[in-house]
């Protein structure tokens, strides 16, 4: 199947969840005939699906990894919406502590966002 723009007019279904991403990403892999690998990365809460692999601090040390490393992508799925974040930034906690060498800091992810 040829998609042709414009491209907001397929309909992929009403909804579509984790498993249907993962499924479709496998189609999208074996029609360009590239190796590729989908799954749940971090599922704490929900009736399914949910992960044990990861807690919210080791998730987040290995969401900034994978984000450096340039082998990996992420689609963050929140009720309905679908997002990429494609990079993130490391600031301070407290101003002050700008040029401290082991500061505390706080993480704001950078996000391609499809909405319009």
């Amino acid at each position: 199947m040829k998609f042709k723009p414009p491209y907001d007019k397929i309909n992929f279904t009403a909804f579509a969840g984790n498993k249907q991403l993962i499924k479709w990403f496998g189609i999208l892999c074996h029609h360009f005939n590239v190796k590729g690998e989908a799954r749940i990365f971090y599922k704490p809460r929900g009736t399914r699906n949910l992960t044990q692999n990861h807690t919210s601090d080791s998730a987040l040390k290995a969401l900034k990894k994978g984000l450096t490393q340039g082998n990996k992508a992420y689609i963050y799925h929140c009720y309905k919406h679908y997002m990429c974040p494609v990079g993130f930034e490391e600031v301070p906690c407290h101003k002050t502590d700008v040029y401290k060498k082991d500061a505390e800091t706080e993480t704001t992810f950078i996000i391609a966002d499809n909405s319009r």
